[in-house]
């Protein structure tokens, strides 16, 4: 398993969302998150991005933290 720091991107977050059955937001709503996040880190296994955790931020404070793992455990 690999890690890497803040290389989130869209596909990856709808893909890790819709595979543990959450609901997807707009692709604006989305980008806008992504590009809010203060920190993100991806788990990458056999070139296949398996998990991410993100925080997200409204300037002031950070408002979530979201972490998906799939088929990990």
């Amino acid at each position: 398993m690999e890690y890497k720091e803040n290389e989130l991107c869209y596909e990856d977050y709808c893909k890790l969302r819709e595979s543990v059955g959450w609901l997807l937001f707009s692709k604006e709503q989305t980008q806008k998150a992504l590009t809010n996040s203060l920190y993100t880190v991806i788990a990458v296994k056999d070139s296949q991005t398996v998990g991410m955790c993100m925080d997200v931020t409204n300037d002031t404070k950070i408002v979530s933290c979201t972490m998906i793992l799939h088929g990990l455990v």
